[in-house]
């Protein structure tokens, strides 16, 4: 009899978002017990968000530490959920910047941001970011899963030679090279595994500003694909003077980690140049 009824109330819950998702009608993201925006019933995560448990270690954690942030970016930001609680919980807010490669999200990006009147804070872009100025495929095994896009890395060409399939790619330095405020101290990545070129791209920002913070997801699945290992990632952020760790959350500490991806991290990686700048 239980069993049925865990069944019927999945049905009901179930239903009743796809409701929601059908006449386009958002809800509030709620993390850690608290408000933290609004949000449309579209994309992949949606509904993961809705309920509360979508990347809800990293979310708790990025909540406490992006209040002293004032200049974050977010790269992969997907339907535009970080930016979002970003806006929200920064106490002072220089800039925030959003890059997003895939029309699809990036859309739905505008719509929350929209949804959510930051439109004046938040700078978007709908392109990916490299080691160099480049285009490549933007590619999508399964049309369901749309926060899985990730860039093939063997279709990388030039502007001249792409075609209508691919994203233009940029470096994070040249987009920072053109603000007058270059004090970037929070970077989120999310992309699928492409990470080590985007910080390859990165390495002038990186070095500029001593309390950055980089919180990044990695797995080999992913850095494989792109030819190249989390060893590689870890090697390039110590070279410029970052550590790398990762939260045991059941014992509330930061472990450092090595240059092998530890299991215990569930890919979730936070990069800085001392562990003080991650005290919660």
């Amino acid at each position: 009899m239980k069993k049925i009824l865990i069944y019927i109330f999945g049905v009901a819950i179930s239903l009743f978002f796809k409701t929601m998702k059908f006449f386009k009608i958002p809800f509030f993201i709620k993390y850690s017990g608290k408000e933290l925006g609004k949000f449309y019933p579209n994309g992949q995560i949606s509904f993961g968000v809705w309920c509360g448990w979508f990347e809800k270690d990293e979310i708790d954690i990025f909540i406490r530490l992006i209040k002293k942030t004032k200049y974050f970016i977010d790269i992969g930001a997907n339907s535009g959920l970080y930016t979002v609680i970003a806006s929200k919980e920064m106490i002072e807010i220089n800039k925030i910047i959003a890059f997003e490669p895939s029309i699809i999200n990036y859309n739905l990006l505008l719509r929350n941001i929209k949804l959510n009147k930051i439109d004046s804070i938040v700078e978007c872009y709908n392109f990916g970011l490299s080691d160099c100025e480049s285009s490549g495929k933007l590619t999508l095994e399964n049309t369901e899963i749309d926060g899985e896009a990730y860039i093939d890395r063997s279709t990388i060409t030039s502007f001249s030679n792409a075609t209508s399939d691919y994203v233009k790619l940029y470096t994070l330095d040249s987009i920072i090279s053109k603000h007058v405020n270059k004090s970037v101290d929070f970077i989120k990545i999310d992309t699928e595994g492409y990470e080590y070129f985007i910080l390859e791209g990165s390495k002038e920002t990186i070095k500029s500003n001593k309390n950055i913070i980089i919180m990044f997801e990695s797995n080999e699945d992913g850095t494989s694909r792109s030819g190249v290992s989390f060893t590689d990632i870890y090697e390039l952020l110590i070279s410029l003077g970052l550590k790398l760790f990762y939260r045991d959350v059941k014992n509330s500490r930061w472990i450092l980690c090595s240059s092998i991806l530890p299991l215990e991290s569930n890919g979730q990686i936070w990069a800085c140049r001392e562990v003080s700048l991650l005290n919660l």
